[in-house]
């Protein structure tokens, strides 16, 4: 990620940032008395059983089994929080914001890069808006433009319809090791949070 994602300065944000102290006097979220995700009576996530017939599970009585996994058939935009990635994204005009979730949205899976034509923008936007929105997100590390005109890379620190890992795994470097007796998944995104 380019260094200036990070460090974009406040170009007349008219919401008042928090302070740390501000930040404390919230109040805590009693998930009791939240109740229910309305979103979740019309929740339909289609997905396919992959069986491995080379690995196998134990049921409760004992009985070997092939493992098997769940697959989510909709396709997935990973949207990736690098340090100072939502304050720089908060800080975005609004035609280069729009532009990011536009292409949030066209991203096809696998592909590290977007064409992204005025014509195809158009659609949703002005002209004069394509041109500005893509040289903010250009000048902030979002996208680069390659060599064939209105294809632009897209920056996979912060984005990516599909698995990083097998796309780049000369990119990978492991820096912590899963056990069960470590902590859940849940309080390493609590801390993260703080």
């Amino acid at each position: 990620m380019r260094e200036s994602i990070v460090n974009v300065e406040n170009s007349g944000n008219f919401v008042s940032k928090l302070t740390e102290t501000e930040m404390k006097k919230l109040p805590e979220i009693d998930e009791q008395k939240l109740g229910a995700n309305p979103y979740l009576n019309q929740l339909v996530i289609e997905c396919t059983k992959r069986i491995d017939p080379e690995a196998f599970v134990a049921d409760e009585d004992g009985t070997m089994l092939p493992a098997s996994s769940v697959i989510e058939k909709t396709k997935p935009l990973k949207l990736y929080r690098p340090d100072g990635s939502k304050s720089a994204a908060m800080n975005l005009s609004a035609g280069a914001l729009r532009m990011f979730v536009y292409i949030q949205y066209t991203l096809k899976y696998g592909l590290d890069y977007i064409m992204v034509t005025p014509e195809q923008y158009t659609k949703i936007a002005t002209r004069n808006v394509y041109k500005k929105a893509i040289d903010e997100l250009h000048r902030y590390g979002y996208i680069q433009p390659s060599v064939q005109r209105y294809v632009f890379w897209i920056n996979p620190s912060l984005m990516f319809a599909g698995n990083r890992i097998r796309k780049w795994p000369n990119k990978v470097v492991v820096k912590n090791t899963w056990s069960p007796d470590k902590k859940t998944e849940q309080e390493e995104f609590e801390n993260d949070q703080k």
